[in-house]
């Protein structure tokens, strides 16, 4: 099962761009539709269909919400760098985003859709937004470990020294190499723990 969750990543990763953009805006597309749903449950208590009363709160959300997140380049390389840096981007638009909806909803009002979805619905899509970039970014992390710790060669370093450590040192970003320890002058072994200061 592990196997088969590494290879399907992989495979998710090796998809053309154009794939991948489409499926980037399709979770965002579901988050929409998701927080406008939850955000009538929240202010009405009970789950309606959105044909029924959400229509207009939906299709004002989609409206507004994909062209921001174009313009804040939300779908570049969103598979391979989830990190910090994108998460501060995602912010910025769906700060935007709340904004104008807030405005449109809450203050100038739309008939038929509660004020208070103009403040519960942004949020909702920011928790949603996030959450689902903060899980792929935790999937490639993993993705990342296994592929190293199975490729990676795995190494002694003779001497305990000034000179082993700083050999360790050159070669503590190199992901092809995986330092187990060191050997001293008289063959026994010393487990190597990775620090800062090596």
């Amino acid at each position: 099962m592990r196997i088969n969750f590494f290879k399907f990543t992989n495979n998710l990763l090796n998809l053309s761009r154009p794939v991948k953009t489409l499926i980037a805006i399709s979770i965002d597309f579901s988050c929409c539709i998701f927080s406008v749903w939850v955000a009538y449950y929240l202010r009405l208590g009970n789950f309606i269909p959105l044909s029924q009363r959400g229509l207009e709160a939906l299709a004002f959300a989609l409206l507004i919400s994909l062209p921001i997140f174009f313009i804040f380049g939300l779908y570049k390389n969103i598979f391979r760098y989830s990190g910090l840096d994108s998460l501060l981007n995602v912010s910025k638009a769906l700060s935007l985003y709340g904004f104008i909806y807030g405005i449109r909803v809450s203050i100038l009002g739309i008939r038929g859709i509660p004020r208070t979805i103009g403040l519960i619905q942004p949020l909702l899509l920011l928790l949603f937004v996030i959450s689902w970039r903060v899980l792929v970014r935790f999937l490639l992390r993993k993705l990342n470990n296994h592929y190293t710790e199975k490729d990676s060669l795995k190494a002694f370093v003779y001497g305990t020294g000034e000179a082993g450590r700083q050999l360790v040192k050159a070669m503590q970003d190199n992901q092809k190499i995986s330092i187990l320890g060191f050997l001293d002058e008289i063959g026994r072994a010393h487990v190597w723990t990775p620090v800062t200061d090596v």
